[in-house]
């Protein structure tokens, strides 16, 4: 019996006398592995932290360089309108039928600067109308008057050109949102046709339903009449989702889409562009395009701010979908 524990002891010490000797070589080596991990994760979080710095940096930087290239660019374009409205509403105190050629020429300048540079800024449909109601009146005075057509057909190809550059800043990029609803020419007799058809906006179906009331050969409008029923699923099942607008409005060719246009909920809008062609030398008679488009309000003017109502619904709806 003494033997076998003999025995036994002996045998918990050579084991014991084993893992001593394990201990004292792996010591150093876990000690140096930990080192090893540490300075690799020191390396790793300071090597991540030096990157996320230069990110943060250059943004910064890009921000900066962004910021003061507009500050430049709205110091530019402040002055620049300062200048051509002084001069504009100086030049047109002193017009009158009686102007000179080089007046009217000059004004016609003057829009169109103000138009290509400042048409998602300004409604400009006023100084628009004002300047071809006097185009119009000098050439009813003498028809002949080459100066004053030519100025007028400058004048109505600045809306045409700024109603396609909206229209195609408007327009998504599946052209569901806008479409063509009506063609003709001032010159026929109305025929009571009233046209619906579809347009979508993301999620939201917009049904438009478009008609013609009267037409004005002399100014080129068209009084219409506008329906929009939207059905927009976003609002939950158990909120109403379906919303209806009617109005009635003259329209003509110097109404530009990003600022003449029709509120609709979920600071959406609704459109309509109509263009003027040029006169038929052999009917006599000026065609018409009519397009409808409906946009979101990042797309708007600048004045066209969401109501506080609108912004608390986006946001509800935006709690409702997390």
């Amino acid at each position: 019996m003494s033997e076998e524990t003999n025995k036994t002891e002996k045998k918990e010490k050579d084991t014991k006398d084993g893992w001593d000797k394990w201990q004292i070589v792996l010591g150093p080596v876990g000690g140096l592995l930990t080192a090893m991990a540490v300075a690799y994760l020191t390396y790793s979080t300071s090597a991540r932290l030096s990157s996320w710095q230069e990110r943060e940096n250059n943004t910064r930087v890009f921000t900066d360089l962004m910021s003061k290239r507009e500050d430049a660019e709205t110091g530019l374009r402040k002055a620049m309108f300062d200048t051509i409205m002084q001069s504009f509403l100086e030049s047109s105190s002193k017009s009158g039928p009686s102007a000179s050629q080089n007046l009217l020429e000059s004004e016609v300048l003057k829009m169109e600067l103000l138009a290509y540079n400042f048409h998602e800024a300004l409604s400009l449909t006023p100084l628009f109308k004002d300047f071809e109601r006097k185009l119009v009146k000098r050439l009813s005075a003498d028809p002949s008057d080459k100066v004053a057509k030519e100025c007028l057909g400058r004048l109505r190809k600045v809306a045409n050109d700024i109603a396609e550059k909206q229209m195609a800043a408007l327009k998504s990029a599946d052209g569901e949102n806008s479409d063509r609803f009506l063609t003709g020419t001032f010159q026929e007799p109305l025929n009571g046709e009233y046209i619906k058809k579809t347009l979508i906006l993301g999620k939201v179906t917009h049904e438009i339903t478009l008609g013609i009331l009267k037409k004005d050969p002399d100014t080129e409008e068209l009084q219409v009449s506008l329906g929009v029923r939207t059905n927009d699923p976003r609002r939950g099942a158990d909120a109403d989702q379906t919303y209806q607008r009617h109005t009635v409005f003259w329209v003509g060719s110097f109404e530009f889409p990003m600022i003449d246009n029709t509120r609709l909920p979920n600071d959406q809008f609704c459109a309509i562009v109509l263009r003027v062609l040029d006169r038929d030398s052999v009917t006599n008679t000026v065609p018409y395009e009519v397009d409808v488009v409906c946009f979101p309000g990042s797309r708007a003017a600048l004045q066209e701010k969401p109501y506080y109502d609108e912004v608390l619904d986006h946001l509800r709806q935006a709690d409702s979908t997390h």
